[in-house]
């Protein structure tokens, strides 16, 4: 596995994201992240990585079906431990693209036994990636830090194939009318662990923002389907969205 760095400068985001990271104490040890989704019952995050595993399981199942060869790219791949569970998937070609640097580097150092996949240190914006590189491009928990839909989606387009597929799971999704509400929920929570200016960087979308791109709704408590039914033994509270190109 080789990691590559683009020259890309630390931001404002970049240095507080890891502050507050520390702060929820979702920094890992290399022995920790290794093993991730699962984690010992006593942690103080246990439930939420419950809940990302059960959504790994059923993201795992459905690229399993397609049984074909698979370019993805996990946009905000964090420590990297989707990126690595992805690519241990038979037939996947697997990069994370993110512009934290700190987890990268640990991503980097953990995750070294598949020669599958890449760590890349760059802005999605930035002219660094193909036209039509990519078949699957996952957000997991992480399209909430992008301030606007339609820009990344058209962005995200430009790299996808033709028939080919974005997916946002472990993200809040809001209906319009509870926009408001979130984000004064939002306010206070980061006020509340003395980060309030994180709060200008935490972006609210609602299911309204994405109709325009016809999206399919393969989990949703709200909106069930063949998918949801299929997967039902999962408690996520996100909804798996695909948006196809």
């Amino acid at each position: 596995m080789f990691t590559i760095y683009r020259n890309t400068k630390k931001n404002e985001f970049e240095d507080l994201y890891l502050k507050v990271r520390e702060k929820e104490n979702r920094f890992y040890s290399d022995k920790i992240l290794k093993n991730l989704p699962d984690i010992k019952t006593s942690h103080p995050l246990f439930y939420e990585w419950k809940i990302r595993k059960a959504s790994l399981k059923k993201f795992e199942e459905y690229i399993k079906s397609k049984d074909t060869l698979l370019n993805i790219m996990e946009l905000g791949c964090g420590n990297g431990w989707l990126t690595h569970r992805l690519a241990a998937i038979r037939n996947c070609y697997v990069i994370g693209v993110d512009i934290n640097k700190f987890e990268l580097e640990q991503a980097a150092r953990v995750f070294n036994s598949f020669n599958n996949h890449k760590f890349f240190y760059t802005d999605i914006f930035a002219d660094y990636f193909e036209l039509g590189d990519f078949d699957i491009i996952i957000l997991a928990s992480s399209v909430q830090y992008f301030r606007n839909i339609d820009y990344l989606m058209e962005r995200l387009f430009y790299f996808l194939k033709r028939n080919s597929e974005i997916h946002i799971i472990d993200s809040p999704i809001y209906n319009s009318s509870d926009i408001l509400k979130a984000q004064g929920s939002t306010e206070k929570y980061y006020e509340k662990i003395s980060f309030r200016e994180m709060s200008k960087f935490y972006f609210h979308h609602s299911f309204k923002d994405l109709e325009i791109y016809d999206p399919i709704f393969l989990y949703n408590r709200q909106k069930q389907s063949f998918y949801s039914i299929l997967f039902k033994n999962s408690d996520s509270p996100f909804p798996w969205i695909m948006i196809k190109k």
